[in-house]
């Protein structure tokens, strides 16, 4: 469901699930968090990368999920993007 969202381009409500299933006592893993951010960093939404990247970075750290190169290469890309870096 949530790689749907954001094949479609729903990212915004994709994290918002995701949000909502932390609050149930569930924990994103590194593939659900590296999606939201693959989703995050196309054209049409770009102007939320920044927001959602920062989002996911705190996802991260939070839930200490533990990340691969897919996952921390677009924490880099999102703030590359945004000019963050």
């Amino acid at each position: 469901m949530i790689s749907g969202y954001v094949k479609h381009g729903f990212v915004l409500e994709c994290f918002n699930m995701v949000r909502k299933l932390c609050l149930c006592g569930e924990t994103p893993d590194k593939f659900t968090l590296s999606m939201i951010l693959k989703g995050s960093t196309i054209s049409y939404v770009e102007s939320y990368s920044l927001g959602i990247g920062k989002q996911v970075h705190a996802q991260v750290i939070k839930c200490d999920v533990e990340g691969d190169d897919v996952l921390y290469t677009g924490l880099v890309d999102s703030y590359v993007k945004s000019g963050r870096v």
